[in-house]
């Protein structure tokens, strides 16, 4: 039963308005641009925390209609700034990034491009909660890219890519196989 108690049913859908605001707060004539969502698939609802569906999005001009899969999950105002940030975003199900697990401060990052980095290493410090908190990498390998940092202390998003990692270095000649 959703948490919410407000029921979303394939088939719901709604006329969207987006309309945008001047620096000076007046609205601009003409520059509306009208959408239609429409549920087509409700996959789960926990409105207002959570609500997971496949939609059709449609807009007017030009008339377009385009299916897509939406998540929505609540956030704070402070999460929502963080992930605005221009950090890049990693992929928690490519092998090669190691991907922030937390939102926080980050407060030193132990590796650098070109370095080799062994499993279970600790690559950065996260400071959540007057707590520092280590990030360790989940596999060897050699570091191609780095976050840089731009602040002693720094805020972080979850998700955020602190390492990508390359195969490390072989001794040349040695072959890699399977017996």
């Amino acid at each position: 039963m959703p948490a919410s108690g407000l029921l979303f049913r394939k088939g719901d859908a709604w006329s969207v308005a987006l309309e945008p605001l001047r620096q000076d707060g007046r609205r601009p004539a003409d520059d509306k641009a009208a959408c239609h969502l429409r549920l087509t698939r409700v996959l789960r609802n926990d409105f207002p925390a959570t609500l997971a569906a496949e939609i059709e999005f449609t807009t007017s001009s030009p008339p377009t209609t385009a299916s897509y899969r939406m998540q929505l999950d609540a956030t704070s105002t402070a999460a929502a700034a963080l992930l605005s940030s221009s950090h890049r975003r990693g992929d928690p199900d490519n092998p090669r990034h190691v991907v922030l697990p937390l939102s926080g401060k980050l407060v030193e990052i132990l590796v650098a491009v070109g370095q080799d980095v062994a499993e279970n290493q600790v690559l950065a410090f996260v400071k959540q909660m007057k707590m520092e908190l280590e990030v360790r990498s989940p596999r060897a390998g050699r570091a191609k890219w780095v976050l840089e940092m731009e602040e002693d202390e720094e805020d972080v998003a979850e998700g955020t890519l602190l390492v990508e990692l390359d195969e490390p270095d072989r001794e040349p000649g040695l072959a890699r196989g399977k017996l």
